[in-house]
């Protein structure tokens, strides 16, 4: 057995002749863009989950519906209107 500067022995604890501090900033540079990754997932995400409920597809909301259903001109605006009141508690 070598234990001398055989392959993978002898070599000084902190560094491979000064190589080591690049080692550290390319492992530190990983772990940033590891974490910026992870960040930007969620957010993007997050932001896919409310462009959805955006007005792209409608809110879902009976207020929406009824904004929808007007623009069609499917109800009056007497309807509308009247429907509005009571949506927003202000009808009765």
């Amino acid at each position: 057995m070598m234990w001398g500067n055989g392959y993978g022995y002898g070599y000084p604890m902190m560094g491979y002749g000064g190589f080591w501090f690049g080692e550290v900033l390319w492992s530190v540079f990983w772990t940033v863009v590891i974490v910026f990754a992870i960040i930007g997932l969620i957010r993007l995400m997050r932001g896919k989950r409310v462009w959805r409920r955006g007005a792209l597809w409608g809110d879902g909301s009976a207020l929406a519906i009824l904004r929808e259903r007007y623009a069609k001109g499917e109800i009056s605006t007497e309807e509308y209107e009247e429907r509005k009141k009571v949506l927003l508690g202000e009808g009765k």
